[in-house]
């Protein structure tokens, strides 16, 4: 038999780093991924599925575990559980209460969900996970073959590229070609957020508007943008009216600006499991825009100088400079996490207004797409944002899901009304 070479520890990867300062019952830094099935799902079958899988994702499976001088993960061999959903999704894991995992599989009638501390892994690795737990559990129903092309194999041994550092292993093959002046982690300029009242803790408000693809293509090219360009300047106009509304004084108007995350892999062909992802930050003066149109003409623009190979690589420098900082480096963790958590809670949270994080487009296998019907993902809660949102496109559909920490339903609404004013039939959902 072949041995087994897969580690019982693991190092947090560069993005992951910041995550265990962060956390708490307001910042949970858990996100959400969700498939809503054809008939309605059996606990039994699904936590047998759970069991058969969790070998296959060694590096989800763990403790984080807290070093002298940085935190870790370690192998956790409890006895695993599945969850009823909640009404309000992503709160806080207490690993003490969830036998030390870091994530949680939720079920509701048809409702198969997976919810996970953002430090394990990016919205890409959440989805492939939770594909091949779904797979196994129409395995184990009868519904579908043992192995499936573009489903992870639970016969196959864990590679080394799922669980290593990406970005440390992009930066070292390509530190020579760095050629942009290196920037400042965290920007100086004051940036708008939204002004209202938290609600109680644990409650997270979601509405998803679901809208044809082609529909928000055909408008996306009336305005020269892609769907994402498109659907940020929209977001970013409902930001621009709510501060109108809230900011009387136009001399008091702040810039305002959304953090959009981007998939590394589509740039570097990492077979990474883990986070590999980079932030995009697009930013609006509220006095250099007339209408839409500019709007989204500055984030195409935008969008065009941030997103190539150089840029990428600056960025790639900046996440690792955290993790080979050698004064930094021997600092005992927890007062790293103090600094950590402030810079991150102060500097860094106050460069964006809000997030749109786009998880690109769902597929499954033919034998597993008629098992599914709609496909959902929900960023974090966040006490500085207070609205986030969370994109997704699955078959013919877009569905876009705002996460709310507050009443106001300004953003939401604004964007939806706006959308259908432009000729997109729009159907609204809500867990209120």
């Amino acid at each position: 038999m072949k041995k087994n070479t897969t580690p019982t520890w693991f190092r947090l990867d560069t993005s992951a780093k910041i995550y265990p300062a962060r956390e708490s019952v307001r910042d949970t830094t858990v996100f959400r991924v969700a498939f809503t099935l054809e008939k309605k799902v059996d606990p039994v079958f699904l936590l047998q599925a759970l069991e058969n899988i969790r070998h296959r994702f060694p590096y989800y499976n763990v403790h984080l575990k807290r070093g002298l001088f940085w935190n870790y993960f370690q192998t956790n061999n409890n006895k695993l559980f599945i969850w009823p959903d909640t009404p309000h999704p992503c709160e806080r894991i207490h690993p003490l209460l969830n036998n030390g995992f870091l994530y949680k599989i939720k079920y509701y009638n048809k409702t198969l969900a997976l919810e996970i501390f953002h430090g394990l892994t990016d919205g890409y690795g959440a989805t492939e996970f939770l594909k091949c737990l779904l797979h196994q559990y129409l395995f184990l129903l009868g519904k579908v073959p043992e192995k499936l092309p573009g489903i992870m194999s639970i016969d196959e041994e864990p590679e080394i590229n799922e669980y290593e550092d990406a970005f440390i292993k992009v930066y070292e093959q390509e530190k020579d070609n760095i050629l942009v002046k290196k920037r400042s982690l965290f920007g100086t300029k004051h940036i708008y957020q939204i002004k209202d009242k938290l609600m109680p803790q644990g409650y997270y408000n979601i509405t998803t508007g679901i809208f044809s693809v082609e529909d928000i293509k055909r408008v996306s090219k009336q305005f020269n943008a892609t769907i994402t360009e498109f659907l940020a300047a929209l977001y970013l106009e409902s930001i621009i009216h709510l501060q109108a509304s809230q900011v009387k004084k136009k001399k008091n108007h702040r810039d305002v600006a959304l953090q959009i995350p981007v998939n590394v892999r589509n740039y570097y062909r990492i077979n990474c499991m883990r986070n590999f992802s980079l932030f995009v930050i697009p930013t609006i003066n509220p006095r250099d825009v007339a209408n839409l149109q500019d709007i989204t003409n500055q984030i195409t623009l935008f969008m065009k100088a941030h997103l190539t190979h150089s840029h990428l690589l600056s960025m790639i420098e900046d996440n690792c400079s955290l993790a080979k900082n050698q004064i930094l480096k021997f600092i005992p963790v927890d007062i790293k996490n103090l600094f950590i958590g402030y810079i991150s809670n102060t500097m860094g949270s106050s460069q964006f207004s809000g997030t749109l994080s786009n998880m690109g487009i769902v597929k499954f296998p033919i034998e597993m797409e008629k098992c599914v019907t709609t496909v959902t993902f929900l960023p974090s809660p966040s006490p500085h944002e207070k609205c986030s949102c969370g994109l997704g496109s699955y078959k013919n559909n877009i569905y876009m899901s705002f996460g709310r920490s507050i009443e106001n339903t300004h953003i939401e609404r604004h964007l939806f009304r706006r959308l259908v004013q432009l000729g997109v039939h729009v159907t609204i959902k809500s867990n209120q």
